[in-house]
């Protein structure tokens, strides 16, 4: 008897690791962002903004500062990576203008959309003072009357329409306003050009998802 409960405990043992390595690999689960046999991205059609693809059709509402209501079609769908981090960036049409939607997934789904992009000189910023902020800088930028504190650096790929096979390298600077409402991110890419996203987060009460990809 001894014995046999012995085997029992392996059996149940092996079985958990393999659970274990299944989750933790990302191997094929909802939320995984790809699948890593495939190098392709592994999306369920369950309806949420982090299953959003190109055809799919969502709405925003009570965004920007004018509070303004979108619906939105997806165009494209971006896979970023941080030393194995990964989030997604779901490029919408909205008719009169393009927006993107950031989904990370650190614990739980956080979700913020960037209604403006703008190059460094249209906000009064130059290369040499983002080039000296660092890490460890207590700094804050005035920039188009609200004040940005500068959060974080780091260097990123980002992965066209998912495609794991190539990627660009960039580096990006954060910044939070006063009032955490709103944020400012700037990115340096390989060719030297800056671009700065001016962006919000969304609550799930402010999407409507009606598909999540154009077949469905």
């Amino acid at each position: 008897m001894e014995f046999f409960s012995l085997i029992l405990l392996v059996v149940a043992g092996f079985i958990g690791y393999k659970v274990y390595r299944a989750n933790f690999s990302g191997g094929g689960g909802e939320n995984s962002l790809t699948d890593r046999r495939s190098g392709q991205q592994a999306v369920s059609n369950d309806p949420r903004i982090e299953n959003m693809r190109p055809g799919g059709v969502f709405s925003l509402r009570g965004v920007g500062p004018d509070m303004d209501d979108f619906d939105v079609s997806v165009v494209g769908r971006h896979v970023y990576d941080e030393d194995g981090f990964q989030w997604l960036e779901i490029e919408g049409d909205a008719g009169t203008q393009q927006l993107w939607m950031t989904v990370e997934n650190d614990d739980e789904v956080e979700v913020s959309v960037t209604l403006r992009k703008a190059r460094l000189e249209e906000i009064g910023l130059t290369k040499d003072e983002m080039e000296a902020l660092t890490e460890n800088d207590d700094h804050t930028l005035q920039v188009e009357g609200t004040t940005y504190h500068f959060e974080d650096r780091g260097r990123a790929v980002f992965h066209r329409d998912g495609d794991l096979s190539r990627g660009e390298s960039f580096t990006y600077w954060e910044f939070e306003s006063d009032d955490e409402k709103a944020s400012m991110t700037i990115e340096r890419w390989s060719d030297g050009t800056f671009e700065c996203h001016f962006s919000q987060s969304i609550r799930d009460s402010q999407i409507s998802i009606y598909s999540v990809a154009g077949d469905t």
